[in-house]
């Protein structure tokens, strides 16, 4: 099984919309878990929204999107990505820094935000 996921430290700033991916492969097709400190995510629990999806209509590839909206100093803290099927499980970890002393009133957001796996905006995705 492959699990895949952001660098080992993501930064994002209080106010702003993260965005973590993982994605996993394997036969049978993994389920991920996200946790936070050790502690599973659950969906629509405190700010975070999981979506989980095929990736790119492979019957053996997942990938999971973990969304902090908005972020709140909080979310700070080690996340894990569990990828389980009937063989076993692999894990992959990070950190998430929350940034509280950012202002959020900038033209250019690319010093603010310089990680593509994190995003600007509050969405339903």
């Amino acid at each position: 099984m492959l699990v895949l996921t952001p660098e080992a430290v993501v930064n994002v700033d209080v106010g702003a919309s993260g965005v973590v991916l993982c994605v996993a492969r394997g036969i049978p097709t993994p389920e991920i878990t996200w946790f936070q400190d050790g502690v599973e995510i659950q969906n629509g629990s405190m700010n975070f929204n999981i979506v989980n999806s095929p990736f790119n209509d492979t019957d053996d590839t997942i990938q999971s999107f973990l969304e902090l909206c908005p972020v709140e100093a909080g979310n700070a803290g080690t996340y894990t990505c569990q990828a389980l099927n009937m063989y076993g499980n692999q894990t992959a970890m990070f950190e998430v820094v929350v940034n509280e002393g950012r202002s959020l009133i900038a033209h250019d957001w690319s010093d603010i935000h310089p990680n593509p796996y994190m995003h600007r905006e509050c969405h339903n995705i």
